[in-house]
């Protein structure tokens, strides 16, 4: 089966010594340096026009550059921490519940929902999934380490983690149409075996695309999939962390027909969490990172890929089954005028870079090796480009406290 992963490869970077007055900062901004949040959202021309004024040594604009703040009063920092596991029969019974309306083929869980887990092994003499113990042969045993719950043959496939997270579904609908024969449906990517049309951004277009079953614009569309995880594939998540698109592709499928790939992340309280814009679907090649005790971030989105425009064919969960705890609510913040001095201080002076967007975002990162539980602040997100090397380069502004960090791909 193909694995979602992130390529590590260290190269170099061009931040100056002077970035440590930012990097190593942890005391809030002072009272002076600070803005009302919803000033901000008001007022987000203001800002852009005066980042547009401002002079940087080694900072340009680009003929698009944007400032986009959500329309909310405040921002929190707070923690994550993974939902405990559910027991085998909810899980079973959720499955009984959404099955028929996300998988067409019959399913009969009593003899096709297995499971993976340390202390049950697997039969060697049979192929991946048939090799997995039966779920209905354990009911009776309380094992504590199931990992995943898996139903899968070589029409769909479908992986459910214990706390209710939907890791993979595939309902085959596009392997069919792409006409791929194997004996486990497993992960997909239409992006693997496709073209991409049209890279969006963000999901407030009106682009038109002709799907199965009839065209759909792609903000649109993207209402729909947000709609349909909320409905169908948000068992045992948190209702606060909502699930939201933040870009799209257009896959030309066939002559005439489109399949639309939506990256998914959630949003809280009107700020949505960032994610790595990935030029294809399931994988993410990072160059650098600032320095190497940097904070494990959760990057990844999830992704949904639709056929049709009243359902999710394919499917990866950015994850949202956690309790918020540790919650501290902040109605002002520093403004994006002083998160671009921050990063222009903090980068060589020798290195042109090209900014096209400062965003209002939420940045979450692992505090712990088993990457159960994060830790989230809200953090201006900055987008540019070095033209020395040609890489992109994200750079985050803490909201709260000035930090600086960055990644390049």
């Amino acid at each position: 089966m193909k694995r979602i992963f992130i390529c590590l490869i260290v190269s170099l970077v061009f931040i100056t010594g002077c970035s440590n007055k930012f990097n190593s900062s942890n005391e809030n901004a002072t009272t002076d340096e600070q803005i009302s949040i919803s000033e901000l959202a008001v007022n987000s021309s203001k800002f852009e026009n005066e980042i547009e004024r401002a002079k940087y040594e080694n900072i340009v604009l680009t003929d698009t550059f944007s400032v986009n703040i959500p329309n909310t009063e405040s921002v929190f920092t707070f923690t994550l921490n993974q939902k405990t596991n559910l027991a085998s029969e909810d899980i079973k019974k959720y499955l009984d519940n959404i099955i028929p309306g996300i998988i067409d083929e019959q399913v009969n869980l009593e003899t096709d929902l297995r499971f993976i887990s340390d202390s049950i092994q697997r039969n060697s003499s049979l192929s991946y999934p048939d090799s997995l113990p039966l779920l209905s042969d354990y009911l009776n045993q309380d094992i504590k380490d199931i990992n995943t719950y898996v139903l899968g043959c070589c029409d769909y496939y479908l992986e459910l983690k214990p706390y209710g997270s939907m890791h993979i579904l595939n309902d085959g609908k596009a392997q069919s149409l792409d006409k791929i024969e194997s004996e486990c449906a497993g992960i997909y990517f239409a992006t693997d075996n496709h073209e991409i049309e049209k890279k969006y951004n963000n999901s407030d277009y009106n682009d038109e695309y002709k799907l199965l079953d009839k065209k759909i614009s792609i903000n649109n569309c993207a209402a729909n999939v947000e709609k349909y995880i909320s409905d169908n594939l948000s068992f045992n998540s948190n209702e606060e962390l909502k699930p939201a698109v933040c870009a799209a592709k257009a896959i030309e499928m066939d002559d005439d027909l489109y399949g639309l790939s939506f990256n998914v992340t959630c949003l809280y309280k009107g700020v949505q969490f960032d994610t790595y814009r990935t030029d294809t679907d399931g994988s993410f090649t990072e160059i650098s990172n600032s320095k190497q005790d940097r904070k494990n971030y959760n990057l990844m989105p999830g992704v949904a890929f639709v056929l049709s425009s009243d359902k999710i064919n394919n499917y990866n969960d950015y994850e949202r089954n956690y309790d918020i705890d540790d919650t501290k609510e902040y109605t002002k913040i520093i403004s994006p005028v002083e998160a671009m001095k921050i990063c222009s201080a903090s980068l060589s002076s020798n290195v042109p870079f090209e900014v096209s967007s400062c965003e209002l975002k939420y940045l979450s990162y692992y505090t712990n090796e088993e990457e159960t539980n994060l830790s989230v602040y809200p953090v201006w997100r900055i987008q540019s480009l070095n033209t020395n090397d040609n890489l992109n380069y994200v750079m985050y502004v803490n909201a709260i406290n000035k930090e600086f960090d960055y990644y390049t791909y």
